[in-house]
């Protein structure tokens, strides 16, 4: 009969040890690692979607390794989103805004973290974006879906711009779950 309290403190302790490695997995995070980079799209510089008044709203930098860093930038003008790079830096340590996107013929889908309140991993929620490449240098994300299923169709255009000093991929997410 002590076998059974044993083997539920084992088994809590197991629980309570795991990594955020496994936490991280169990939202869904399926894009990690499957990324095949073989020249499909550019990434030395990142990628700007423009407003009615040629602001920048959102920047995507992608990666050689599968990683994407997606923002919005609350309407800047291109010359401070490329110097300041929005918020990207403040983010590293954080899961929101970093994910990872997959290709597969001219369909470019990519998966990034959301939180829902309070900024806790308990509360982080995986989205999914679906969109068409349109060339190596540009491509539109025509739909999202929310971690509740709900779905929204878009039409946002993102084109390439070039950087000479571009941000590192260095994040919470290489940290946790290491090299794909």
């Amino acid at each position: 009969m002590k076998v059974y309290p044993l083997f539920l403190a084992v088994v809590c302790t197991l629980s309570l040890a795991s990594c955020d490695k496994d936490k991280i997995r169990e939202k869904d995070f399926t894009y990690w690692g499957e990324y095949e980079h073989d020249d499909q799209v550019r990434t030395d510089g990142m990628y700007v979607r423009l407003d009615e008044d040629s602001l920048v709203s959102d920047i995507i930098i992608l990666y050689q390794n599968g990683l994407i860093y997606h923002s919005g930038c609350s309407r800047e003008w291109l010359r401070t989103t490329l110097s300041e790079f929005c918020d990207m830096d403040d983010r590293r340590s954080q899961h929101q805004k970093w994910g990872a996107f997959i290709i597969e013929g001219m369909c470019f889908n990519y998966q990034s973290f959301q939180y829902r309140a309070g900024g806790q991993l308990s509360d982080l929620h995986v989205w999914k974006y679906e969109g068409i490449l349109e060339s190596d240098s540009s491509f539109t994300i025509t739909k999202v879906t929310r971690h509740s299923g709900e779905v929204r169709d878009v039409n946002e255009s993102y084109f390439f711009i070039p950087l000479e000093n571009k941000p590192d991929s260095n994040c919470v997410l290489l940290e946790e779950l290491g090299a794909p």
